[in-house]
């Protein structure tokens, strides 16, 4: 799942997220997790605060062996920066040198335990030519018929290769990319990618 939503004075949030399973439940699962953090983003509270309580009210609704991972940011493009909270997910930040920073979970996945609390990190501002992606598992674990992941290796290639490109080239190269390694492979997760670059100055 992913999701963008407009916030007062330009701003957006941006989610993406993956449900354990791969069936109906699992489905339902997320709907259920986008239309609660909408709901909380809308009334302006702080990103932890969106994540404490939709991970309380999905604890109280699901099942035990379902959960959701989450990285939620709060993206100005005015100042390029943002906060992020992550349940579960991490997400990568790509340096114009080829370094790659990995923006860890800070908590656990949405729907484990109702008395988690998920606080935002400080401010991050993107450099020029720094370029932040999201993906959900299925396309970082990816598996030919062989069981050979896709993984953080290729994934770094892909991004580097396309880095003088627009963020939604970024993107098409990523599910090209995944989609032709496994193409012989056993996965069928929906594969989703969200790209904000910071385009270097000329």
């Amino acid at each position: 799942m992913y999701d963008f939503v407009p916030m007062p004075e330009g701003r957006r949030g941006v989610a993406i997220a993956d449900a354990s399973g791969h069936d109906l439940r699992a489905a339902l699962l997320i709907v259920q997790a986008r239309a609660m953090i909408r709901a909380f983003l809308s009334l302006a509270l702080d990103l932890g605060d969106v994540v404490t309580r939709t991970n309380r009210f999905l604890v109280a609704d699901i099942e035990d062996s379902l959960f959701v991972t989450l990285f939620l940011l709060l993206l100005d493009p005015r100042s390029a920066s943002f906060v992020s909270v992550s349940a579960g997910h991490n997400a990568y930040l790509f340096e114009p040198e080829k370094h790659v920073k990995v923006l860890r979970s800070t908590g656990l996945p949405l729907g484990i335990d109702d008395t988690a609390t998920f606080l935002p990190t400080d401010q991050v501002t993107l450099e020029p030519g720094q370029i932040l992606v999201l993906v959900t598992d299925s396309i970082s674990e990816a598996a030919t018929a062989e069981n050979s992941l896709f993984g953080m290796k290729r994934l770094a290639e892909v991004v580097h290769g396309s880095r003088k490109r627009s963020a939604s080239e970024i993107v098409e190269a990523v599910l090209e990319a995944s989609h032709a390694f496994s193409a012989t492979g056993s996965r069928h997760d929906d594969k989703t990618a969200i790209v904000v670059k910071r385009n270097p100055i000329s």
